[in-house]
């Protein structure tokens, strides 16, 4: 409990909610003895003696912290979020989607073109005055246009971010070999889609992604640039879709700037790749080898091309020497890796070789004992070492252990300070790997404590407040991360942020509402991916050591129906665990024997329907023919002057269906003496031949008929005229 110097407050509540949404008060105690640090104190509230599962909070004073879980499987959920989400939308030169959202598409397809010499650059990269690329400065060097991670918040391809996130991957599938598939990858058409699975577990994809970069610069040139970066401050102040931050056309300097042919521009907007002086990329040798353990069975021939590298570059490094600094001689984790992917002698021995000096537990200074810097990676090999070995492993490991409870000793965590522009989540969590691994192969030195500290830490249980550094995971987390979509004040789901940092002299800041501070903010590949191997150490271990809850179960029971099966499913009260069994097959339809609910007609057929007795579903079925039309004829006899015909009516019901037929002609009249003697109509009488006017005289009065012929008919018009 974080308090001020000044606070009085002495006591703390467990609350248990319950299903009504109350609180019982379950557990009050007195706060431990204060310790203080920077400008606070602080206080342990212990209450581990609370062993039912359940969701609580914690009163404390005027303060009471989010809802929270006490149940088996607590530290279940959160890794996921890391592996399934936010590396994958890291993903440089593939095209990412998740449901309706594209985050961005494939991205810097015109990668790279040389670095010039001699350059001061931002974000601290630069170029000295020697390159063996054996490209010239703006040439472009093919291939460079496949895999590796964004590393931050920005667009750029930083080697040692890659490896070291490839290198995380691989040390999780290794010691865990989790099939956890969210991810659907097409390769051919550099398509990632988020929450949909493909059969392949996501990190061996990641691990994929990540080393195809790194062989494509082995491939390119010999050896590994320092970093792939854009080549301006706009295009590197660039947020949101990371394929606009180029034309994805490759430079072509016989081309205008504003002209494009084909894939080849005028445009210099490609990033450079920073290729100065050739060294032995004896960093890329480990991951190179972790690699081909991760993908064989998954892609044999990349990875028979990563084992290929490894063993390239290990014959080109020198092995005489003991070496020292952090981590030890260059090829003791290449010699440890490759140890463990090939099996072979000559790997064996040089790890042998080096055994002695790469466990001691003497020595301090900045390093720290060589043990603590990298000899405590032999425990993952010592079943191929021997029982001497092994033995001498042990005694360094119990030399090691008392030191886990005084370092850090000063920070009432218990974790490294962080004093600097940058906050020291990355430190806690190789902290974290440290312990878990040793904890994982030997738990009964190292104990559990260590591993569930860090990951607790990380989860809120820190300095400034109690918001998860991990987007998205946790009762309340960081939701304004430093990604590349802080412009929509925003954060990517699995980001793990730096965290706080002091601000001088003893403040402890982190802004948790205030994306845009990079440096307690912003999301790393390596520092995020190094949080999936201590979280599914803490999965592991917890499931170790999981709390039996005292069951209160709510028992419902679905009933069989006619098209779904039955059950009961069992949910307990106290600690939300829910089971199903007692399934039964379900019943079936029972349908009676049909009603007419339609009569036939003349041409459609009648409708029977069937009814299920149990649950009142119907379907319908034509089962009553049509009858056929059944015809009446009337009689209309031709006349002098009209037609004769027959109308035949269908008579059924509901049909009134007619036609007309046998028609017959007119008889016409057979007149006798002036009369017809068949209808009696009198004979027409030709009409008196008109007389015509030819002069007219004024004032004398005339009587006039006109007629006028209009599309057949006569049209006779009368009058006077004076």
């Amino acid at each position: 409990v974080e308090l001020d110097a000044n606070d009085t407050v002495s006591e703390a509540t467990l609350k248990r909610l319950n299903a009504d949404g109350t609180y019982t008060d379950v557990f009050t105690a007195p706060l431990g003895e204060a310790k203080s640090w920077q400008r606070y104190i602080y206080k342990d509230f212990d209450f581990s003696e609370v062993q039912t599962p359940g969701m609580y909070v914690i009163e404390c004073g005027e303060s009471v912290t989010d809802v929270f879980p006490i149940k088996k499987g607590a530290y279940d959920d959160t890794w996921q979020h890391t592996v399934g989400n936010f590396l994958p939308v890291q993903m440089d030169h593939m095209r990412v989607r998740e449901a309706y959202k594209i985050w961005h598409n494939a991205s810097h397809m015109d990668d790279a073109l040389q670095a010039p010499l001699n350059m001061s650059w931002f974000d601290g990269w630069s170029m000295g005055g020697t390159i063996d690329s054996g490209y010239e400065p703006y040439e472009y060097i093919p291939g460079l246009n496949v895999g590796g991670f964004y590393d931050a918040g920005d667009f750029d391809i930083q080697t040692g971010s890659n490896l070291e996130t490839v290198a995380n991957l691989a040390l999780a599938y290794q010691e865990f070999e989790n099939q956890y598939d969210t991810l659907d990858i097409n390769w051919e058409t550099r398509q990632a889609e988020l929450h949909r699975p493909d059969g392949v577990a996501d990190i061996r994809q990641l691990v994929k992604h990540g080393i195809l970069h790194t062989l494509a610069q082995l491939d390119a040139v010999g050896y590994l640039s320092s970093v792939i970066e854009v080549q301006s401050l706009r295009q590197y102040t660039h947020l949101g879709d990371g394929s606009k931050d180029t034309d994805n056309r490759n430079y072509d300097p016989t081309l205008a700037e504003d002209e494009t042919v084909g894939l080849r521009s005028g445009k210099t907007d490609d990033r450079f790749a920073f290729f100065g002086a050739y060294s032995t990329p004896s960093n890329a040798g480990p991951v190179l080898a972790a690699a081909y353990d991760v993908l064989k069975g998954y892609d044999d021939e990349l990875a028979e091309r990563c084992l290929e590298w490894a063993e390239k570059i290990w014959d080109e490094m020198d092995h005489t020497g003991a070496g020292s600094g952090w981590g030890g001689p260059a090829d003791w984790n290449m010699a440890l890796e490759l140890l463990l992917a090939t099996g072979k002698e000559e790997y064996k021995a040089r790890v042998l070789e080096l055994f002695d000096s790469q466990i001691s537990m003497e020595g301090s200074g900045w390093f720290g004992p060589a043990f603590t810097s990298g000899g405590y990676k032999a425990v993952r090999v010592l079943e191929l070492l021997g029982d001497e070995a092994k033995a001498k492993f042990e005694a360094s490991l119990k030399a090691y252990a008392p030191t886990l409870e005084t370092q850090n000793s000063a920070n009432p965590f218990g974790m490294p300070d962080t004093m600097g522009m940058w906050g020291g989540s990355g430190g806690v969590i190789s902290q974290g790997v440290t312990a878990a691994l040793l904890h994982k192969y030997y738990p009964e030195i190292i104990d559990s404590k260590y591993t569930f500290d860090v990951v607790n830490y990380i989860l809120g249980t820190h300095p400034s407040n109690s918001t998860s550094w991990i987007s998205g995971v946790g009762t309340n987390s960081v939701e304004k991360g430093y990604g590349s979509n802080r412009a929509d004040f925003y954060y990517i789901a699995g980001g793990v942020v730096p965290g706080y940092v002091t601000i001088a002299p003893d403040f402890p800041e982190h802004m948790d509402d205030f994306n845009f501070l990079w440096f307690e903010n912003e999301y790393t590949v390596g520092v995020s991916s190094s949080w999936v191997f201590v979280a599914q150490a803490a999965q592991a271990f917890a499931r170790e050591a999981d709390v039996e809850c005292e069951h209160d179960w709510i028992d419902t029971v679905k009933e069989a129906t006619c098209t779904a099966g039955g059950y009961t499913n069992h949910f307990c009260n106290n600690c939300f665990e829910e089971y199903t069994d007692a399934y039964t097959e379900a019943l079936g339809h029972d349908y009676d024997d049909g009603v007419v609910t339609k009569e036939p007609g003349a041409i459609l057929n009648g409708v029977f329907t069937y009814t299920c007795q149990r649950c009142g579903d119907s379907y319908k079925a034509n089962e009553v023919y049509a009858t056929g039309h059944n015809y009446t004829a009337v009689v209309t006899p031709a006349t002098c002057t009209t037609k004769g015909y027959v109308i035949f009516t269908c008579k059924t019901a509901g049909c009134g269906y007619s036609y007309k037929s046998n028609v017959t002609p007119a008889k016409g009249h057979t007149f006798v003496a002036g009369t017809c003697s068949v209808c009696g109509e009198a004979e027409p009488v030709a009409p008196e031949k008109p007389t015509y006017v030819t002069n007219i005289e004024v004032g004398k009065a005339y009587k006039f008929a006109l007629n006028q012929v209009n599309k057949g008919q006569i049209l006779g018009v009368t009058g006077a005229m004076n």
